[in-house]
């Protein structure tokens, strides 16, 4: 007997960077899409770079356009985004003008037409663009249950005041929803989309922030981990130092560990990473460092000082130095970009220097404690071994709950003199010492005063003995 279930519809590529997880997949063959978006969105370069990227594909497409704009006008906008292609308006994409049948208020002159150059071209794709303001309720309604039924896959672009809706009738015919949204957020001003609707694929769910760039579109989902978890062997290698502190933290930083460095500026923090990330890239880790105060130059000119071979290790590949400094993004973005850069680089080993500089990355703060959470459960359940710089400023965030291992560096005047501790207070996956080490930061860079722990006196360390520069 044979088998009369329809099989499922393929699913077509976007070519917008991002969205095709936001719909589960990708747009499905033969659907509707209806794009929603107040003025300014991006519904047309939306819309046109789906179209362009589905052309380069084989799959032709035309645009229609309606009153909002004539065709000419659309070109002169469009053609300078790096996705448009100049001789696919004249090949693979038509941009046709309906504005008069639509004025007019005539739907079934509307449907002809679209009807007639969908079938002259066979196109694929086809996109509708509407000002709902100009355009008749019934026609919008005829024209999305038209579009519905047709045998090609479809995107109506219907402006909406954020204040306002779409008629109901478009949301229950249409296969699919794009709502696009902007507004201000601390005068800054955040750009999202929302896949309400996808018939027959799971979407992710809420509000995912997106740019518009001279590339055209990119969406930055708040997606699970697409990453496979990875299973923790207890023989796997730990990252070390090269310094007595691998002795008191149990022989290393386990893999796939996440340490908070805390401290005052200038006790050593960023000289502590960059031991950290220098040494495990001579043994062969791939590392990578995120840097959201301090420029590279400076990061790289001292570790060069304290005889790290910085330039040598990221001239030879096995190590590179980033700078997200002074940018205002998203939480969503920043877990994008150091997810591609981690995965590009196939890096074991991050550092992000540091937390406080993160949180002005983060459009002024928001969203920083979500924004450290999933980027700490991404790198771990990746097996990256992820190590965070704080000032004790941070400490109101709570970040010690969000990592493995906590060391703290602190500084303690005395006697006219300013020493330096070094205290684990956490470490989850292994034994480690807990009395404070005295150290010092020389010519080679942070040292610890000896392996033996420092006794106290009157409740504090005594000074270390190490006749070591105090300048961090």
């Amino acid at each position: 007997m044979p088998n009369d279930t329809p099989l499922p519809p393929l699913q077509f590529p976007s070519g917008v960077p991002g969205l095709d997880n936001v719909l589960g997949g990708g747009i499905p063959e033969h659907s509707c899409t209806v794009i929603v978006g107040g003025p300014g969105t991006g519904k047309t370069t939306l819309a046109q770079q789906i179209l362009f990227a589905n052309a380069a594909e084989g799959r032709p497409g035309v645009y229609f356009a309606g009153p909002a704009e004539t065709p000419l006008k659309l070109i002169r906008h469009q053609q300078q985004l790096g996705f448009f292609d100049r001789d696919a308006v004249h090949g693979g994409i038509r941009i046709v003008d309906i504005s008069g049948e639509v004025v007019e208020g005539s739907a079934s002159r509307v449907i002809e037409s679209i009807a007639l150059e969908t079938r002259d071209r066979r196109a694929s794709f086809i996109a509708i663009d509407l000002v709902r303001g100009m355009t008749p309720v019934a026609l919008l309604n005829d024209l999305a249950f038209h579009l519905s039924r047709c045998e090609v896959t479809s995107l109506l672009i219907i402006d909406c005041d954020p204040l306002d809706i779409p008629p109901n009738t478009l949301l229950s015919t249409a296969d699919s929803v794009l709502w696009l949204r902007q507004s201000l957020d601390r005068d800054a001003a955040v750009r999202t989309i929302q896949a309400p609707k996808v018939r027959g694929q799971q979407p992710l769910p809420g509000l995912h922030p997106l740019r518009l760039t001279w590339d055209g579109m990119q969406v930055y989902p708040r997606w699970p981990l697409v990453e496979p978890r990875v299973q923790r062997s207890e023989s796997a290698r730990p990252l070390t130092l090269g310094l007595q502190l691998d002795a008191i933290i149990g022989g290393g930083l386990p893999g796939g560990d996440s340490v908070l460095v805390e401290g005052p500026t200038g006790v050593g923090k960023s000289v502590l990473a960059s031991q950290f990330i220098a040494h495990n890239a001579h043994a062969g880790e791939q590392g990578v460092v995120f840097l959201f105060e301090e420029r590279p130059d400076r990061f790289i000119a001292r570790a060069e000082s304290l005889g790290l071979e910085m330039e040598r290790l990221i001239d030879s590949g096995v190590l590179d130095v980033f700078s997200l400094r002074g940018r205002d993004m998203s939480p969503d973005e920043v877990i994008h970009e150091i997810q591609r850069l981690v995965k590009r680089l196939r890096a074991h080993c991050v550092v992000i220097d540091s937390t406080a500089g993160l949180e002005l990355a983060l459009s002024g703060g928001r969203g920083m404690r979500d924004c450290l959470w999933r980027l700490l459960d991404m790198l771990s359940g990746a097996g990256v071994t992820t190590w965070l710089n704080s000032t004790p400023a941070d400490a109101l965030l709570h970040l010690s709950a969000f990592v493995d291992d906590v060391i703290e560096l602190r500084r303690i005047e005395e006697s006219g003199h300013v020493n330096k501790y070094m205290t684990v207070l956490k470490m989850r996956s292994s034994q480690h010492v807990t009395d404070p080490r005295g150290y010092g930061i020389g010519d080679g860079g942070l040292l610890l005063e000896d392996d033996e722990p420092v006794p106290r006196r009157n409740g504090h360390p005594p000074r270390p003995r190490l006749a070591l520069s105090q300048t961090a």
